[in-house]
């Protein structure tokens, strides 16, 4: 059984110039989920529910680069932040293993945090709304 450790993760989001990688991450995070709605009748003894629209969002926290200008909202000329057009995002679980796998899919940037403490160095932390389905795959979907 084939296991990933999360220091050869990966994440992308696509610019003008094609697919860029967002530096200094630290961590990637993208939940699932699906709505469910209850069909119970009285009488029943047990509840019962049929599946509804499924949904998903991402998280990336990242070490702030000292140079460049890798904030999703300004990179490559392709302004991504509240322009309501969904980025290509590509979360990789381990980029140098010929079993990894990647989460693929449409997403909007809802938003940006950028957090500077005294106990630590500059972090900024990228909200994602995903549209449409998210998809696993085993190659590069760009």
């Amino acid at each position: 059984m084939a296991s990933f450790h999360g220091k050869n993760g990966r994440a992308y989001w696509d610019g003008a110039a094609g697919d860029v990688l967002i530096s200094q991450i630290t961590s990637w995070t993208v939940t699932a989920t699906a709505d469910v709605a209850e069909i119970t009748d009285m009488g029943d003894s047990w509840k019962s529910y049929v599946g509804g629209f499924q949904d998903w969002t991402a998280t990336i926290e990242s070490n702030l680069p000292t140079t460049g200008t890798q904030i999703p909202w300004a990179t490559n000329g392709t302004e991504a932040f509240g322009e309501g057009n969904a980025v290509e995002l590509e979360l990789w679980l381990d980029d140098t293993s010929e079993l990894n796998k990647i989460l693929y899919g449409l997403a909007h940037v809802t938003g940006i945090s950028v957090i500077d403490s005294k106990d630590d160095v500059v972090k900024a932390t990228y909200a994602f709304q995903g549209s449409e389905v998210l998809t696993w795959t085993t190659t590069d979907p760009n």
